[in-house]
């Protein structure tokens, strides 16, 4: 997914101060709500730590600076706990010095030095066994709830949690809590037993690393409280197949998406000229953060299907290549936009006709998500949470997993169907992925409600 710097909100913000406590007013003033929360319940009580590795970059990333915002706008104090501190927002904490030096470096270096004992070495793949000092960080600040989102890459050890003595919230954005390293298991079911063995490190043994990052969660976590949500139905039916959660709930609560700042953009032709592409004809528009440096983003699935498109005039718009990235020939246009912030991404989605998401494997894809916010339809494959997103034949079209003639149909399809399968995607935005709607759900949670199971 792309990201930039800017998108976190600037209104005011109430501080977690060390002793837990809001800070004093000064005399003649008064409180005043948090922006936007006019004529919605003001939830002064709460104070929300969230819990992940950095505050710029990913998809995590994105999704929880949304909900903060969001928590924000709802009277909510909502703070951040991150290894890597890169924005400069206020109401980011950070655990140490908060810059990638040399020290960050060694840690992330130290995270990952047992996996030279194997012949595959994947990344993203965690261990979390480095001490961390989160627990006391955690207590110094006091919140009333700490969120858990993507905490790895050395941030916070698995024995931390058992110390957090606070109510846990924990968002799973990939299968990491509940395997033995992998974030993503493709075709293993290892992790329904107790990981070992394990295929993405090459490894013959049942009692390898895997299988020991995996007794340590279980001993640790045996007795530690947590409320699971998941994304999509997809990641919480994994969780409840694995054999560390299998006696959890584990409920689903979506991403949201603010729809007054995600929509449909305006004038196509002025976009198209904005970003130099072809006034005339259908445009795809393809991308995702690392798109041609990550497999699972489907890359390679994705030029293939472009490629069998037999359809005259038609043009491909790809973000978020590098410039040295090579790029497979097609039967037509290719226009790289490299790596796009928010209002680029919008203007893009303005620009193009549909959206392709050829992802391997995926919880709950953010740029799928905007694209519909956008009114585009997607295609993509009947993977992970694309069926949450993505009403084949109403608001994009799903093909059948990795069939690289169906995803070109489905591609069609759109293309056909582009108008009225666009307008169908914002509906369904509107209705089931809306960020206010999101954040009543966890605020439900945070206050003792269970989440429902899908």
């Amino acid at each position: 997914m792309v990201s930039a710097p800017g998108r976190r909100y600037n209104g005011p913000v109430r501080p977690l101060t060390p002793q837990g406590t809001q800070e004093e007013e000064a005399p003649g003033e008064k409180s005043q709500p948090a922006m936007g929360t006019q004529g919605r319940h003001v939830h002064h009580g709460l104070r929300v730590l969230h819990l992940i590795e950095s505050d710029l970059g990913g998809g995590a990333m994105i999704a929880v600076d949304r909900l903060h915002r969001g928590l924000l706008h709802a009277g909510v104090d909502s703070q951040w706990l991150v290894m890597r501190a890169q924005t400069g927002d206020p109401s980011v904490h950070a655990a140490g010095s908060g810059r990638l030096d040399r020290r960050m470096l060694l840690r992330k270096k130290l995270e990952r030095a047992p996996l030279r004992l194997y012949p595959r070495r994947p990344f993203p793949f965690s261990l979390a066994m480095l001490p961390d000092g989160i627990a006391k960080r955690v207590e110094a600040l006091a919140p009333t709830h700490v969120h858990l989102h993507w905490v790895n890459d050395g941030f916070v050890r698995i024995e931390t949690l058992a110390k957090i003595r606070r109510p846990i919230v924990w968002t799973l954005h990939d299968m990491w809590p509940f395997t033995g390293g992998c974030h993503y298991a493709g075709a293993c079911r290892r992790f329904e037993q107790a990981c070992g063995a394990c295929p993405q490190l090459g490894s013959k043994g049942e009692r390898d690393l895997t299988r020991w990052v995996f007794r340590r969660k279980q001993r640790e976590w045996r007795d530690t409280a947590m409320r699971l949500v998941a994304p999509s139905a997809w990641l919480a039916g994994e969780a409840r197949r694995s054999a560390l959660f299998r006696e959890a709930a584990v409920g689903t609560i979506p991403n949201g998406i603010e729809l007054d700042e995600w929509r449909p953009g305006g004038d196509q032709l002025e976009a198209r000229m904005r970003l130099a592409l072809p006034p005339k004809g259908p445009i795809v528009l393809l991308g995702a953060n690392g798109l041609t440096q990550d497999p699972r983003k489907g890359a390679r699935e994705g030029f293939a299907a472009l490629a069998r498109l037999a359809q005259d005039g038609i043009a491909v718009a790809i973000f978020g290549d590098r410039p040295d990235d090579l790029i497979p020939p097609l039967p037509f246009p290719v226009f790289r936009l490299g790596h796009l912030d928010p209002a680029g991404l919008r203007t893009a989605f303005a620009a193009a006709d549909v959206f392709l998401a050829p992802s391997r494997e995926d919880n709950l894809p953010n740029t799928v998500l905007e694209a519909m916010a956008c009114g585009r339809a997607t295609a993509a494959f009947h993977i992970g949470g694309l069926p949450d997103l993505v009403e084949s034949g109403v608001s994009g079209h799903l093909a059948e997993p990795y069939d690289l003639d169906a995803l070109a149909e489905s591609l069609r399809l759109c293309v056909q169907n582009a108008v009225e399968w666009g307008k169908n995607a914002r509906r369904r935005c509107e209705h089931e992925f809306g960020i206010e709607a999101v954040v009543d759900r966890y605020v439900e949670v945070y206050l003792g409600g269970n989440v429902v199971p899908t």
